[in-house]
C-alpha cells in the first residue's frame, strides 16, 4: 500500500477499484487450433539430424544419466585491483560533476 501511495501522489491519480466491474473468470476448455510444429522446433530436429551425420555420431540424451561434478568452489580470485574501464568511467563522471554538478538519479 505504501508504493501505491507513492505512486498515486507522484501521479495526481487516485486509483479506485469499481467493486462492479471486477474481473470475470478465465474462460475454459475452448478450442486450441493445431498449426502445426513451430518453424523453430523444425530447424532444431534439422540441425540436429545434420551435426549426428557430419560427426558420424548419435546423440543419446538420458535425463537420468549421472550428473557431472559442480565445478569447485571457494577457490581464491587474485585482486588485480580495478579495472581501467571502471577507473575512466569514474574520473569522466567526477569531471562532468564539476562542469554540471553532482549527478543525482531518483
Amino acid at each position: 500500500m505504501t508504493h501505491l501511495g507513492e505512486a498515486e501522489e507522484s501521479r495526481g491519480h487516485k486509483w479506485v477499484i469499481d467493486e462492479k466491474s471486477k474481473a470475470k473468470e478465465h474462460p475454459k476448455d475452448y478450442f486450441v487450433p493445431n498449426f502445426g510444429a513451430d518453424q523453430d522446433v523444425g530447424n532444431s530436429h534439422s540441425s540436429i539430424s545434420w551435426a549426428e551425420r557430419s560427426l558420424n555420431h548419435k546423440w543419446n540424451y538420458d535425463p537420468n544419466a549421472k550428473k557431472a561434478a559442480p565445478p569447485p568452489m571457494n577457490y581464491p580470485v587474485p585482486n588485480f585491483g580495478m579495472d581501467a574501464d571502471i577507473a575512466a568511467t569514474q574520473a569522466n563522471i567526477a569531471a562532468q560533476e564539476k562542469v554540471h554538478g553532482k549527478l543525482d538519479i531518483k
